[in-house]
């Protein structure tokens, strides 16, 4: 036991001064600076102009805020979609040299176009889900249900999406080849780990809030 704890510590300790770790947080926290930074330019804008109201028709009212976050998104993406590009290379070892790191455009890279699909179907689960769940749970209970079942049913196409990030292919020929070469359920493979560090994303920001007030 005591071996297998002296492996394990600097086996993390590793893991944490890696550059390519080290690079991945850095790429990630652009990212996040990014998305944030845009949504707060442009959020209350678009907000204005798509206007839901209470009178609205539910149909509508789903459509208006899916449409409301969607065209939020699909702006913070243009600007950060590259660097999440840059922290999935990390992550396997395969940051490109210095000098091919130029940052771009979200939708002239490969992945954008799915990654846009994405935030459409998972807006209209989320969405949607409310007026199943409102009725029986309280809203942050059942806000968190339909986040996480919501995170596991777009999964498949979060993985099809880093597919064509790291291989360059298109939709069609990421989907296949995932699929032929390592089965229809490697689709969701990873979907419980993204769960878990959403789970992990709310506890921290819940104690966070808690220790500021």
């Amino acid at each position: 036991k005591s071996k297998y704890m002296n492996d394990l510590i600097p086996s993390y300790f590793n893991l944490l001064i890696d550059e390519n770790s080290l690079m991945a947080i850095y790429y990630r926290t652009c990212l996040l600076l990014t998305s944030h930074g845009t949504a707060q330019i442009f959020k209350e804008r678009i907000k204005r102009k798509i206007n839901v109201q209470r009178t609205d028709k539910r149909r509508i009212r789903i459509l208006k805020r899916v449409m409301f976050s969607t065209i939020t998104r699909v702006i913070t993406f243009s600007f950060g979609h590259w660097f999440s590009y840059m922290q999935s290379l990390c992550s396997v070892n395969k940051l490109p040299p210095k000098n091919e790191r130029k940052w771009h455009f979200g939708f002239t890279q490969r992945g954008f176009t799915m990654l846009c699909a994405t935030t459409v179907i998972d807006q209209l689960l989320w969405y949607s889900s409310y007026y199943w769940f409102a009725p029986y749970l309280e809203k942050k209970v059942h806000s968190k249900i339909r986040t996480y079942a919501s995170n596991f049913l777009i999964h498949p196409l979060y993985t099809i999406m880093r597919r064509q990030m790291l291989t360059n292919e298109n939709i069609w020929d990421a989907t296949k080849n995932l699929v032929t070469n390592y089965g229809f359920f490697s689709l969701f493979d990873g979907a419980f780990c993204e769960i878990a560090r959403s789970v992990i994303y709310d506890l921290c920001g819940k104690t966070f809030d808690d220790l500021l007030k």
